[in-house]
């Protein structure tokens, strides 16, 4: 996931009014290993969303993967080591209901991998950067909607996704809560 991006973003927008800022997210989907090479053969696919359609909790950000699986063939999801994003129990059941909810959903597999601790290089680190230098190109970002438009004029003319409030479901983590008691023997007399 990108860092938030609060808009609007111009130069000098906070020393000449006052405005409360719109925190925007960017969830993005890139190929893995020889395809970067060849200018993003496959289709790099961002999935986007606002603080006032939904926030950034671990259901939020699964609403997202659910979002990005559910429009793609058979597929494995190389994560970055990052334990608050990837992985938590709410992305591994909320995957596994989806999975499960019906016979006739693609894909039909859905694997997740890690990359190595210090080994987390990823093409969206690199299509990031792309659309960081595409904002400071345009200057002024002035709503969400620009800031789409920034996304959808990097390289490799990738797939935007603009979530909407039907597409987020409030996903529970589906992890025992009980606790492992010690049983002790005693002796009675009786």
């Amino acid at each position: 996931m990108q860092k938030m991006i609060m808009l609007p973003s111009m130069p000098g927008v906070k020393s000449c009014v006052f405005v409360n800022l719109l925190v925007s997210f960017h969830e993005t989907f890139a190929p893995l290993g020889d395809q970067h090479k060849k200018k993003y053969p496959k289709q790099v696919m961002s999935i986007l969303w606002h603080e006032g359609i939904s926030g950034r909790s671990a259901a939020n950000v699964t609403s997202a993967f659910i979002k990005a699986i559910s429009m793609m063939a058979d597929i494995v999801i190389w994560c970055d080591n990052c334990a608050a994003q990837n992985k938590n129990w709410t992305l591994y059941t909320s995957i596994a209901r989806f999975m499960n909810s019906s016979a006739d959903i693609e894909p039909q597999t859905v694997t997740l991998k890690y990359l190595e601790t210090g080994h987390t290089f990823m093409l969206a680190d690199s299509f990031h950067g792309q659309v960081e230098t595409n904002m400071r190109r345009k200057k002024n970002v002035f709503n969400f909607h620009d800031f789409v438009s920034v996304i959808q004029a990097c390289g490799g003319s990738p797939k935007t996704i603009e979530m909407q409030p039907q597409d987020f479901t409030e996903w529970d983590k589906r992890v025992s809560g009980g606790k492992a008691v010690k049983v002790s023997e005693t002796n009675s007399r009786g």
